[in-house]
């Protein structure tokens, strides 16, 4: 479906009884929310607009991330995004969400992203040219097939960078232990 811009409200502090604000600021590179959480402070009444649903795909549309996307999944709870966020829901029936987001950490899409970005006092990509996106869709079966192999090496690449931190703190308190 076509873009959506998010909220425009300030974040508070996280309570349980409200959901996450999505923030570009809590998506890391890879796409990743950060583990701190914060709420949308304002009218609840006034999100419905901005929930998310399983499988939507938000994108940065101004910044140095500029380009930057997120795809959400149920099982983050209830969710919101913010202004600088669009978000796309996904026709499940013609494409799948995580291919799709996979595509957005390829050199083809990022070799978009920097000839369609609008440079005026900072990088922007509006709704509008997001929608022009053109991203090449094999059969859905294939689709789903090809992110399955991608969702595993992420999961490698973050199990790496886990081990190679622990090694790299392991190494630094045998340095400081030893030679003090």
């Amino acid at each position: 479906t076509p873009g959506r811009y998010g909220a425009n409200c300030p974040s508070k502090p996280y309570a349980e009884n409200l959901p996450r604000y999505i923030r570009i600021t809590d998506i890391n590179e890879q796409g990743q929310l950060l583990q701190a959480k914060v709420s949308a402070d304002g009218d609840p009444s006034k999100w419905n607009n901005y929930y998310l649903e399983d499988g939507d795909i938000l994108f940065a549309r101004t910044g140095a991330t500029v380009g930057k996307t997120f795809l959400y999944k149920k099982e983050y709870g209830k969710c919101i995004y913010a202004g600088y966020l669009i978000c796309f829901r996904i026709n499940k029936e013609i494409a799948d969400p995580s291919y799709v987001f996979h595509f957005t950490k390829s050199p083809k899409y990022f070799s978009w992203i920097n000839s369609s970005q609008r440079v005026v006092a900072q990088p922007n990509i509006n709704a509008k040219q997001y929608s022009s996106l053109e991203i090449p869709l094999p059969p859905l079966n294939e689709q789903r097939r090809i992110a399955k192999i991608l969702d595993k090496i992420h999961q490698l690449k973050s199990l790496i960078n886990i081990i190679k931190n622990q090694s790299l703190t392991l190494k630094q308190s045998i340095y400081v232990e030893r030679f003090g």
